[in-house]
């Protein structure tokens, strides 16, 4: 009898040191920012990174890293993910989460998705090409260290450099209710580059592209954009002052930025004048802008992009491209040897290109700030160019013409460049 009792003792403590091993066990994996379902981290790599994702939560901001074999929506995930508070392991409600979809690390993708009212601070273009070298050559920790170093660096320049906010800027983003202000001015020159002798020629034109074409317009120059990158500088100076017509806010900003080391410009266009801009059309405006701020003649390079901007609201494109001599004897040549072609060719031309994905999303289904994704060993890129990666002189380079968000989750189209 006693024989059995010490027996079931026995058993008894082996049973409360494994149901204590488990919870131990479950304690540290509850709570982790960095998770490795595949296992290309080795253990103490995987902890390391952790601690280093929760030092950056200590600073106010979330960076979660998530390693999956496979996952068929990315966005759904990272919304569901975010939504959750990374089932509960998110604390600030601010950052950017690093998903990384690979079966067995030799090939997949990488998504950067920023959220939160701070988020979209975050310069995702510069963050993914730090990173995405180390991810091509398959050198995943560092990979996941530079990301969390680049945010750790980036949070604390952006929160000790910043300067005051204008007073028209909202102490509380999410409160913020959005109106259209008619007074308000429509050519604000803070960075006093336009000539004061020319100042009424500029404003005469965007009151008359106002009026033509029922789309607001602001032209806004400034010495700084307050530590935001100058797309999410534009968007917030044009919802936050009251432009735009109606509910859609339906307008566009021209924000030239002067400040050292930041130097460009940037439109974003809302509402109605979203339909009305599009990759092609916004790089030709930027062409016919770009040589004039690059040679330091800021109005006449304005009054270039207004110009420019009017003729694509009035005739649905850019100027078709007139080539030299040589082009004209082969166009001269093509007409008299393949009229035959060109009557079959114009029955084809029935079909109009989508210059939107509007149609493909479904309204009201994702939040997130902006997001990234690039394929882990392959030159391209399946995402919208940041602002800030102009062609700088000479023109023809690409605007980056995409779509976001501004602070406070209003829409926007744009882009624009350096010089």
């Amino acid at each position: 009898m006693r024989n059995t009792k010490r027996i079931l003792s026995l058993a008894l403590c082996l049973l409360l040191v494994c149901a204590l091993l488990s919870v131990a066990a479950l304690a540290d994996t509850t709570g982790a920012l960095v998770e490795d379902s595949v296992g290309l981290l080795e253990q103490q790599e995987l902890e390391y990174r952790d601690l280093q994702a929760k030092e950056l939560q200590e600073l106010g901001i979330d960076a979660p890293v998530i390693i999956l074999p496979e996952c068929d929506d990315p966005d759904a995930y990272a919304q569901s993910y975010i939504d959750a508070d990374g089932w509960g392991t998110l604390t600030n409600g601010t950052g950017v989460m690093l998903l990384l979809v690979t079966p067995d690390g030799d090939s997949g993708n990488f998504y950067l998705y920023a959220f939160g009212n701070e988020g979209s601070r975050f310069d995702l273009e510069d963050l993914s090409e730090r990173t995405s070298e180390y991810f091509q050559l398959g050198n995943f920790n560092t990979a996941i260290f530079e990301y969390l170093e680049y945010l750790k660096d980036f949070w604390v320049d952006a929160t000790t450099v910043r300067p005051d906010l204008p007073d028209w800027y909202p102490e509380d983003v999410n409160s913020f209710e959005e109106f259209n202000d008619p007074d308000a001015p429509r050519l604000v020159d803070n960075a006093n580059i336009i000539n004061a002798y020319r100042y009424q020629e500029v404003l005469e034109k965007i009151n008359a592209i106002r009026d033509k074409y029922g789309v607001d317009l602001v032209v806004y120059t400034d010495n700084t954009s307050y530590g935001f990158s100058r797309q999410l500088w534009a968007e917030d100076f044009f919802v936050f002052n009251g432009y735009g017509f109606g509910e859609a806010l339906d307008g566009s900003v021209l924000f030239i930025c002067m400040e050292p080391g930041n130097r460009g410009w940037y439109s974003a266009f809302s509402g109605k004048a979203e339909n009305m801009i599009d990759s092609d059309t916004l790089n030709y405006v930027d062409d016919q802008m770009e040589p004039y701020m690059v040679n330091g003649e800021y109005t006449d390079g304005i009054l270039a992009y207004l110009d420019a901007l009017d003729y694509v609201y009035s005739h649905g494109h850019a100027p078709k491209k007139v080539g030299g001599p040589l082009a004209a004897g082969a166009a001269l040549g093509a007409l008299s040897g393949g009229i035959t072609t060109g009557v079959l060719k114009s029955g084809m031309n029935k079909v109009k290109k989508a210059t939107t994905a509007e149609r493909y999303v479904r309204d009201g289904s994702f939040h997130l700030r902006s997001s990234r994704d690039v394929y882990l060993y392959s030159s391209y890129t399946r995402t919208r160019r940041s602002e800030e990666r102009g062609s700088g002189g000479g023109g023809g380079g690409s605007s980056g013409f995409s779509h976001s968000s501004s602070s406070s989750g209003h829409s926007f189209s744009g882009g624009g460049r350096s010089f």
